[in-house]
């Protein structure tokens, strides 16, 4: 997804992300007691768009690890003569 209307979200580190997301859900939990639904709507566009850049990065860094623990194996340590 992608709104022009709103910051990238790769431009921003993981806590402005996570402080956002937190701040829309609060704005969208408040929208939801009127009767507007367009709003509703471009909230949670904007949400998932953050939300998408959160997993994203997640796994990025989920990925990051297992590959330096993969680097790590013990197969160097054992010598089998």
């Amino acid at each position: 997804m992608f709104n022009p209307l709103v910051e990238n979200p790769a431009n921003l580190s993981t806590d402005e992300l996570e402080k956002k997301v937190i701040e829309l859900t609060k704005k969208y939990t408040t929208a939801t007691r009127f009767p507007n639904q367009s709003v509703l709507m471009q909230i949670s566009s904007v949400l998932t768009m953050y939300r998408e850049e959160l997993v994203k990065r997640q796994r990025q860094e989920l990925q990051n690890s297992t590959n330096k623990d993969n680097d790590n194996d013990l197969g160097s340590l054992i010598n089998v003569e």
